[in-house]
């Protein structure tokens, strides 16, 4: 997550403090107020990195009294004694920073098992219902939106709320969730016909993989998820990277989790004969996705 960006007036205030007050015996670091708890983490952050970045000459005396000028820019409170600074830079810095970040780990990877169970569900037990669906209609909806609608049903009927963002400078994406922070979480799904060429297969991937990214610049998040409904017969590979069994895209900032569920009915591994491989580099996507 890019807390860095979130919020610029911190790191233009906390640089001037780590540039002004080194060599000083007195110096005013003023204070910061952030109004959201994403602003408090931003300027968490960037004190922490500050403090990391600090040279190895930096002599212990200027480093004690850059953290006091910290600790007073963080509370807005003078502080004379070193123990009560670094008091506040654990506890109310390091510790503020570290839960924001576990809350957002734990949510991110709650979503993501949360697909994995409706995956399972899906391919266990509503394979042919969904196929129903895909082919017949949903709730006035046809094709990938009657998939996308019973995903989005799923979800929240695991008590995850979110909402259907009107549009964006991209278009709809099929899910934005909302976390505790007010930030977004997207979710776009995509169907894949049985029956479909090669080439429309990967281009429906690709366009996918576009899409995500895209919503995830409009949002100004780091992350967002692809699920792909697939009917269609042919072994389908993609070349991504793997993170605690978590496959997912790494390109231009932006981290793409991806979800296939197999809608395919097919016979018996005597009868079925040799599928069709297709193979998806993780270069071809990125340079299909520019």
């Amino acid at each position: 997550m890019k807390l860095e960006e979130r919020d610029d007036k911190f790191i233009n205030q906390i640089e001037t403090i780590a540039e002004e007050a080194p060599g000083k015996s007195r110096y005013d670091p003023g204070s910061c107020s952030p109004s959201t708890i994403t602003e408090h983490t931003s300027m968490c952050y960037q004190i922490i990195k500050s403090l990391a970045q600090m040279d190895d000459d930096f002599d212990d005396q200027h480093f004690e009294f850059l953290l006091r000028c910290y600790a007073e820019f963080a509370t807005g409170k003078e502080y004379y004694k070193l123990d009560d600074a670094l008091e506040v830079i654990r506890d109310l810095i390091v510790d503020s920073l570290y839960e924001y970040l576990d809350e957002e780990i734990d949510f991110r990877n709650s979503i993501y098992l949360l697909l994995l169970k409706y995956k399972q569900r899906s391919e266990w037990f509503r394979r042919n219902r969904l196929s129903k669906y895909a082919s017949n209609g949903l709730e006035n909806l046809e094709g990938e939106k009657a998939l996308a609608f019973n995903l989005q049903e799923y979800v929240l009927d695991q008590g995850v709320e979110f909402f259907v963002e009107p549009t964006s400078s991209s278009g709809i994406a099929d899910l934005v969730l909302r976390d505790s922070h007010g930030q977004y979480l997207i979710i776009d799904a995509k169907f894949i016909k049985g029956g479909s060429s090669s080439s429309t297969i990967i281009k429906k991937l690709v366009n996918g993989f576009h899409q995500v990214h895209r919503y995830c610049e409009d949002y100004n998040e780091d992350a967002g998820f692809l699920v792909t409904f697939n009917q269609s017969k042919s072994k389908i590979s993609l070349d991504l990277e793997i993170l605690h069994g978590f496959n997912y895209l790494k390109f231009g900032g932006k981290v793409i989790y991806h979800i296939f569920i197999n809608l395919a009915f097919l016979p018996s591994a005597s009868k079925s004969g040799k599928a069709e491989e297709i193979t998806i580099s993780q270069q071809d996507l990125i340079e299909q996705i520019k």
